[in-house]
This record gives structure tokens, C-alpha cells and sequence, in this order.
């Protein structure tokens, strides 16, 4: 058959290049156009995805996938995660601070616990993110953002219970060029970024170069320092990746990243007014810092040897954290809290693959996985500049992994069958002293994270347009350590599982104008992750984790595309998600796990045509909602939300010196919709005499320029 061939051929593709990545979604328009001649100007483009290791059209990956190209994201100004939200419905993002990040896909994967392992893993240019740290990063110049819904844990280990998120940096070409972007808008945020492309020695080594550049004052108001620099950001950020590809089957990539991130942390509002009556009312008597520095290196190989082609990915890196901040939200100087982190992590994937192009019809996979994790911490609270506790902490962890997977094709079946063993082992020492009272508590532990993670699917094309799968998944997050304050029985907790089953429809009609991807899935819980607050070992209220039983989410999903004419494209998504506990969790005050809301959907419409002969016109709109969500312990649902953006471009696609030069006006939150993306009440709080709520992005205008040279 035609469909085996070129899966081969694409696999073929895929592993020489080593894109340890995911695959793409209706929102995305990557890659090249179908080269159907009929009506090709309303034809939508060819999609081409890796969410199996290698590459193959979307249409015929058996698995639900969204992907936003780096053109998608330019094009909304998208560069952080929080944003991505906006373009696809089953992602959730929650973050307070650049130290911690709560990430969720179809309801599974956030955990409210800092020190708690992500349950959705994300991945750059192949390299897993040891920490929640690591979602704050902006991302610039990529080639596209790959979502992967529902466990991976077979192709991509621990710590993908939920999905995956592949980010994936453009790679150098053999040409010399590059681009560059300015943007001014409100909040005195400036934002730049520039790369070059140079080919080193013809088109057998070139490298590639980008820089990034934002500093902002933020939309926020800090009430009692009179300044309106609430949530302030100061970021620079550098990638230089280095390709060597002389043919004769070997191929070497080595990329080097440095980012100096400095940001306002706990941007939070205090309030009486209940969860549905937001006001931006930031007391801080100061505003605090995190300063964040991340260095890596990757360096990935392949080589192809006679049937197979041998791949090998090394990666080191390293992260640097300093915190102060106010830690009672008000404006007397009563507690505030500072500490420093560092982490060193270091980790070697090697794996053989299929290199056979020819007609046969079984692919096959096999690799191994090692990861070594360094973690170092110290932290203080004051009370009035006096220590009312410090806190040293060291932890260690090793990872090893096997994994495979091997696909045949029988007619227009397809078979999958897949499995992983990870083993994660972690040590924990930690130190406390509680100076008010003199008292010392020591911390040694140890939790050991294991799991076979088997994936099957079966597929069946009815038309070269229309396929339909099943499947099933399982995935896990490993256990981990609650601070040395929590009762000694909730010193560390285990391993928490799912188990996904899924099935989905894949569509293109009227002559590739129209793409529909749809799927149903239901996920098993066991030993879900909870929260709890109790009275600490120092005699103070601390937050925890514990492992809680079992959970379910179940819900639908629904992905469109549709080229109207050759000017006008319209796009979208839609998630339907239920996520229960199978009974009420201590503490908590009903089933539903808060935070997530059971309609999520984002529209998108684009519209680009010429006026007359020397330049286009765009015009593009974004609108988002969010169904009634539940927060916390609140009585009460927080209301829906929608958010619209909106931008008009003129460009000039030729000039002298420059191509696509394009002068962008846009709107973000244009009708200054406000909303808490998170919500504390007033019995949680360190004071107890208001509640605390974090503001979404509020509404937001400027100025865009940018060009290719």
C-alpha cells in the first residue's frame, strides 16, 4: 500500500533527525501544502506529526494531538505556556510565581504542591523538564508547540500521567538570513527578539542564533508602594544550535541555552468581595523577586546502520533560583520569605529504530533511559526582619528506564503495542530549625517510583481521508517528599497512576477544505494526589500531600479547521470534562476536583488578501471561554469567562532589503474581562483577615514589528 510506504519513509525521516517530539493539531497549519492541483488555493495544508517517534500525517496518527505552529504563536504573541491555553481547550496552565507551575491536560496532571513532581511532562528539543520551574520559561523562535493528550508514559517515561508538551526550536538551514521582532504595548512592556541563520561550511554545518528580550512593568498596581509594578518581568533569554550533516546516514546537533529570567512574584489581590467580584488590589509592602537562571546543553547523534539507525540524546542542566517575597499579602511588614534553590540534572537516552524505506509493514523501536537529578535548597521565614524558621534541603534522584514499540499493518489495519518500565529512586535530607522555640527536626527519606506502562491501539482507515482508533494507556507521576513541617505519618507520598481508554475520528472532506478530529476518552485514577492543610511539627499550619484513592475524568473532544476561501480560514476546538473523586477528599466539600470547568472552547478566525499590488492586509481574532469553574472551597462556581484578542496586520511581503515586513496593531483582553485564575480564602491565608485572588492577564494594546532579511 501507498500509506505503508510513506510511513517508512517518513519514519526514516523522523529518527535521522532525532525530533524527539509530538504531533500536531487542527489549529496548526505546518509544513507543506497537500499538492492536490483542484482548487488548491482552498485546499487546507498537509499536517505532518511525531507523536509515534517518527513521522507520519496527522490523519493517520491514532492519537489526539494539538499543535500551534511558532508562525500561530507569533501570529497571537504567544510566548509563555499560560497563553497557549487560548488555542487549545483540553490544556490548563496555572502559575503565581515563576518557581512553581500547575499544568493539566483533559483534567489530569496539576498538583497544587510545589515540590510535587509535574504530572504532565514537557519536553524541549526532546529533553525532559525535571521541574514545574521549567513552565515558566518563555519560548521564542520555536518551530511549533506539540500537545500530546492522555498518558505517554510508554514512549516518554514517569511524570506524563497526563500528556506531553513537546517544544521544538527551528533548527539552523544552509542559507544566511534571519529575523527580527519589536513590540511595544501597555504596561510599559517592551519585548524583542532576533536570530541569524549562518551556514559554516556549505550545507554541512550551519549554525542558528536567537535572542530574546522583555521587560514590563505589568498590568497591575501595587496599592500601597504606589508603583505599578505588580507584576513586573526583566528577561533575557539566548538558544545557538549547531547542526552538522555531512549524509552517508550520520547527522549531529548540539544546542546551547541560557536564560535570566527576574519577575514579581504572588501578583495577589486581597479581597472581601468573593470569588465573583474581582478587583485588582495588590498590598504588598514590597513586591518581592525571583530571579531564575537556566543553562543547558543538548547533544544528539544518529547514525544509521544498515536496517537501523541508532540514535543518542545527552543533555545537562542547570537551574538557579532565588525568592524573596511578601508572604502575608498586606501592607505591614509582618511575614515574608526568601530562600535559594539549585538543580543539576543530567540524563542519556539511546534507542535503535526501523530504518527500512521499503514496503514492509512493521515498525519497531526499542531504548533505554537514564536520568540523574540533583536538588539543593535553602529557605528562611521572617516575622518583623526576626528568623521564625529555616528550612536545608537536599534530594536526590536516579532514574532508569527500558522501552518499545512495534507497529504492523495489515490492509487498512494498523496494530500498535508498546511498554516501559521506569524505576525513579529519591532521597530526601532536610534540615529544620524553629527559632522561636529552639526546636530541631531532621529529615531522612527514601521513596522508590516504579511502573510497567503498556500502550495498544488499533486503527482503520474507511477512506483515505476518514480513520477511526481505540486505545488504551497508562502513565504515572512517581512519589515525592512534603516539607519537613508536615505530620511525620505525610512525610512522603507514593506513586500516583492512570489508565486512559480512548477512541477517535479523524476526517478531512469537500476536497481537504474541511478537517474534523474528534475523540471520546476516560481516565481511572489510582491514588490520586491530594492536598490537605494541618498543624505542622513547629506548631504552624503547613500544606501537604497525600495519596487520596481513586478518581475519574471522562469527557469529549472535538478539533476543526475550515479554508472558506482562499483569504479566509476559520479554526477551533472544543473540550467536554468531568473530573470527580469517588468520594468527597478530607478537607475538601464535594467530588468534582476544583479547577476545572466542563465546556472549554477557542475560535479562531484569520483573514489575509492583497491590496493592490505591494501589500496584504490581515485581520485575526481569537475568542475563548471557560465554563462555570469550580475554586477551591468556595460555595460557589466562579463564573464563566470569555476572552477576545484581536489584530490587524499590513505587510509588505518584498522589499529591498527585507521580506514579510509586517506592522501588526493587536488587543489582548480587549474587553478587559477580569476573573481569578486562582482563589484563597481568608481561613487559608497567613493573616485571616481577607481572601486572596490572583488575577488573569488583563486587557492589554500595542504595536508589533517584524521582518526576515
Amino acid at each position: 500500500m501507498v500509506r505503508h510506504k510513506g510511513i517508512h519513509s517518513a519514519a526514516r525521516l523522523g529518527v535521522v533527525a532525532v525530533m524527539i517530539s509530538w504531533g500536531d493539531g487542527a489549529a496548526a497549519q505546518d509544513t507543506a501544502p497537500v499538492t492536490d492541483t483542484k482548487n488548491s488555493g482552498l485546499v487546507l495544508e498537509e499536517i505532518f506529526v511525531t507523536a509515534r517517534k517518527f513521522e507520519e500525517r496527522l490523519q493517520d496518527a491514532p492519537v489526539a494531538v494539538t499543535t500551534l505552529t511558532g508562525d500561530i504563536l507569533e501570529l497571537h504573541g504567544i510566548r509563555d505556556l499560560a497563553g497557549t491555553m487560548k488555542l487549545a481547550s483540553s490544556l490548563k496552565y496555572d502559575s503565581d510565581a515563576d518557581v512553581r507551575a500547575g499544568v493539566a491536560i483533559r483534567g489530569v496532571g496539576q498538583s497544587s504542591d510545589v515540590n510535587a513532581a509535574p504530572g504532565v511532562g514537557m519536553f524541549v528539543d526532546g529533553i525532559y523538564q525535571p521541574s514545574s520551574a521549567y513552565y515558566t520559561v518563555p519560548f521564542f523562535d520555536i518551530q511549533r508547540l506539540e500537545i500530546l493528550k492522555g498518558p505517554q508514559g510508554t514512549l516518554y517515561g514517569k511524570n506524563t500521567m497526563g500528556g506531553a508538551i513537546s517544544i521544538i526550536s527551528r533548527e539552523p538551514t544552509d542559507e544566511l538570513g534571519g529575523s527580527f521582532m519589536v513590540e511595544g504595548a501597555t504596561g510599559s512592556s517592551v519585548v524583542a527578539n532576533g536570530v541569524v541563520n549562518v551556514p559554516i561550511v556549505g550545507d554541512e554545518l550551519a549554525n542558528r542564533t536567537a535572542l530574546f528580550y522583555r521587560k514590563a512593568d505589568g498590568l497591575l498596581r501595587n496599592e500601597t508602594t504606589g508603583n505599578d509594578d505588580a507584576a513586573r518581568r526583566d528577561d533575557v533569554s539566548a538558544r545557538s544550535i549547531f547542526v552538522y550533516d555531512p549524509g552517508h546516514g550520520f547527522r549531529s546537533a548540539l544546542s546551547l541555552f541560557y536564560a535570566d529570567l527576574k519577575s514579581a512574584p504572588f501578583a495577589y489581590s486581597t479581597t472581601n468581595k468573593g470569588l465573583n467580584h474581582p478587583i485588582k488590589n495588590v498590598t504588598k509592602n514590597f513586591n518581592g523577586e525571583v530571579v531564575s537562571k537556566y543553562k543547558s546543553v543538548n547533544f544528539t547523534n544518529s547514525l544509521e546502520l544498515g536496517p537501523a539507525i541508532l540514535s543518542s540524546l545527552t543533555s545537562y542542566d542547570r537551574g538557579d533560583v532565588d525568592t524573596a517575597g511578601d508572604a502575608d499579602f498586606t501592607a505591614l511588614p509582618l511575614l515574608t520569605v526568601a530562600g535559594q534553590s539549585d538543580r543539576d540534572t543530567y540524563a542519556q537516552e539511546f534507542r535503535i529504530a526501523d530504518a527500512d524505506a521499503s514496503d514492509s509493514n512493521l515498525l519497531w523501536l526499542v531504548g533505554a533511559y537514564f536520568s540523574d537529578d540533583d536538588f539543593k535548597s535553602d529557605s528562611v521565614t521572617e516575622v518583623r526582619e526576626n528568623p521564625l524558621q529555616s528550612n536545608t534541603k537536599h534530594e536526590t534522584g536516579n532514574t532508569y528506564a527500558g522501552f518499545g514499540q512495534a507497529t504492523l499493518l495489515v490492509d487498512e489495519f494498523e496494530f500498535v503495542a508498546g511498554l516501559r518500565y521506569d524505576r525513579e529512586t529519591r532521597d530526601n535530607i532536610s534540615y529544620l530549625l524553629a527559632h522561636f522555640t529552639k526546636v530541631e527536626s531532621n529529615f531522612d527519606e527514601n521513596v522508590v517510583s516504579e511502573e510497567w506502562q503498556p500502550k495498544a491501539s488499533v486503527s482503520y482507515h474507511f477512506t483515505p481521508d476518514i480513520m477511526a482508533y481505540v486505545l488504551g494507556s497508562k502513565g504515572f507521576r512517581a512519589g515525592g517528599f512534603n516539607a519537613i513541617t508536615a505530620p511525620p505519618e505525610y512525610a512522603s507520598y507514593q506513586p500516583e497512576t492512570t489508565i486512559n481508554y480512548e477512541t477517535g475520528l479523524k476526517t478531512e472532506l469537500f476536497d481537504r477544505r474541511v478537517r474534523l478530529n474528534s475523540a471520546i476518552f476516560h481516565t481511572d485514577y489510582e491514588d490520586i494526589l491530594l492536598t490537605d492543610i494541618a498543624r505542622g511539627t513547629d506548631g504552624s499550619q503547613v500544606v501537604y500531600s497525600r495519596n487520596g484513592g481513586q478518581a475519574e475524568s471522562y469527557g469529549a473532544e472535538l478539533d476543526g479547521a475550515f479554508r472558506v476561501n482562499e483569504a479566509f480560514t476559520l479554526s477551533g476546538g472544543y473540550t467536554y470534562l468531568s473530573i470527580k473523586n469517588d468520594e468527597i477528599p478530607r478537607g475538601a466539600v464535594r467530588r468534582a476536583v476544583s479547577g476545572f470547568a466542563h465546556h472549554v472552547f477557542n475560535f479562531q478566525m484569520d483573514y489575509t488578501r492583497p491590496i493592490g499590488n505591494r501589500f496584504d492586509f490581515g485581520a485575526h481574532t481569537n475568542v475563548s471561554y471557560i465554563g462555570e469553574t469550580w475554586m477551591g472551597t468556595e460555595p460557589e462556581k466562579r463564573d464563566a469567562v470569555t476572552v477576545v484578542d484581536a489584530s490587524l496586520d499590513l505587510i509588505v511581503p518584498d522589499t529591498a532589503y527585507l521580506e514579510n515586513v509586517t506592522i501588526t496593531v493587536f488587543g489582548k483582553n480587549v474587553f478587559d474581562q477580569k476573573y481569578y485564575t486562582s482563589f484563597i480564602p481568608a481561613s487559608s491565608t497567613a493573616t485571616r483577615t481577607s481572601a486572596l485572588g490572583l488575577l488573569g492577564p488583563l486587557a492589554q494594546f500595542g504595536v508589533r514589528v517584524s521582518a526576515v532579511f
